[in-house]
């Protein structure tokens, strides 16, 4: 899957716009917390709106 980015961003007088893309890089939650606490971190999962979940890992 591609996501595109559209910014508008405005330089003194005048506006530019970007127009960038990537892929969307898809991992399994539960995959990367097991990995991550297998490497030894302290993990923090929480979820957001539309189905986000944010992992923090620590040292």
């Amino acid at each position: 899957m591609l996501v595109h980015d559209v910014v508008h961003e405005r330089q003194g007088e005048i506006w530019k716009t970007r127009v960038s893309h990537y892929r969307k890089l898809r991992l399994a939650p539960d995959t990367l917390v097991r990995v991550l606490e297998q490497s030894g971190l302290d993990v923090l999962r929480s979820s957001g709106p539309r189905g986000l979940v944010q992992i923090v890992a620590k040292r």
